[in-house]
């Protein structure tokens, strides 16, 4: 059983844990209320700030509350927080990216809620907030929104891609 312990900088970071995720590299990443442990190969935890380089993205990153994480087919991560948006860190975690909300900015998320995140296909991610989908494509630099006002869906708080189906 892993928990957090005060006085201990190798275990979780918190008790309350929110997600998981192992990655195509058998790592397990655990989202907590604190920010991101790392369970690494040898059964210890490691605070995701150390691997990354230093930076006010990064240490943004650190002090959320983690809502979901992914990898995509590039091998970067995905990393949804409750007030904090969304992050995308390289697969040699040497750099953060940061999409977050900005009222009237047509490349801003609907929401800092991050809720979910799945890849669509290669380079295009979609993203549930608690104000609607994002869909973010990386390949024509661009943000599109589809909103929950007036429709019968208020929150999608999962997703989960089955081939090509994406299920909420």
């Amino acid at each position: 059983l892993y928990k957090y312990k005060a006085d201990d900088e190798k275990s979780l970071l918190s008790n309350y844990v929110s997600c998981f995720f192992e990655d195509t590299e058998g790592i397990i990443w655990i989202g907590t209320d604190r920010g991101l442990s790392i369970l690494n190969n040898s059964s210890q935890f490691e605070i995701l700030g150390s691997q990354i380089e230093k930076d006010k993205e990064r240490d943004d990153l650190l002090k959320g509350s983690i809502t979901w994480i992914t990898q995509d087919s590039n091998g970067e991560y995905w990393i949804g927080t409750k007030y904090r948006g969304l992050y995308k860190i390289d697969n040699n975690m040497n750099t953060v990216k940061r999409y977050e909300y900005n009222q009237g900015r047509k490349d801003s998320i609907s929401s800092n809620n991050v809720k979910s995140i799945v890849e669509i296909e290669k380079g295009k991610m979609i993203i549930s907030t608690d104000k609607g989908f994002d869909f973010i494509n990386e390949i024509k630099s661009e943000i599109t929104h589809n909103y929950f006002e007036g429709n019968y869906i208020t929150e999608v708080n999962s997703m989960y891609k089955d081939n090509n189906i994406i299920w909420q």
